[in-house]
């Protein structure tokens, strides 16, 4: 795609900015982003914490043990977001937080048509769990282990499901995107 998929643009904005401005216009206490160490981008990113992940060669499960490791320590439980889905609604995210403020279940996953989508909440009782996965594994190997601690939350938001993986993916994204800015315009 001629680069990092989450800096093509979106109209004025990347896909990475689209995706910090949903997360830091939501209920979350704190957004961190992670990024691989060729990346030159330190402090802070639209009010997002840059955290570096010195160890991105090792796959998706080094990002989760970076961003791990930068959140405050008294976290009750942490979001997962992904960099390449810049349709998730703010009120989708709020749902996710609100659901386990209320349930207290370990792993929130949002879903939408019966599908399951992102981002997934884990429970500090996964902290550990997820931080031993290896190379390109992500939380799903988590889920996968405990069903029991899963809730699964009902969203009007085909934005959990929809990502940007290929050339075709980013055109219809950015279709959609300039569709969404036109509806907002009127």
């Amino acid at each position: 795609m001629g680069g990092p998929k989450q800096l093509l643009k979106l109209g004025r904005v990347t896909v990475l900015e689209q995706v910090l401005k949903t997360f830091g216009a939501s209920k979350a206490d704190e957004v961190l982003v992670v990024f691989g160490v060729h990346s030159v981008k330190r402090g802070r990113l639209l009010g997002a914490k840059v955290v570096l992940n010195t160890d991105s060669s090792r796959g998706i499960s080094s990002s989760i043990r970076a961003g791990l490791g930068a959140i405050d320590r008294d976290s009750e439980a942490v979001l997962f977001g992904l960099a390449d889905k810049p349709f998730v609604s703010v009120a989708t995210i709020n749902r996710i937080i609100e659901s386990y403020q209320t349930s207290r279940v370990g792993i929130v996953i949002p879903v939408y048509r019966g599908r399951r989508g992102n981002p997934v909440l884990f429970a500090r009782d996964f902290f550990d769990e997820l931080g031993t996965l290896s190379g390109d594994v992500g939380g799903k190997a988590v889920i996968r282990k405990h069903p029991e601690s899963i809730h699964e939350v009902e969203v009007d938001d085909d934005g959990i499901l929809v990502d940007i993986d290929t050339r075709a993916d980013f055109e219809r994204a950015k279709a959609r995107f300039a569709q969404s800015k036109r509806r907002s315009a009127r």
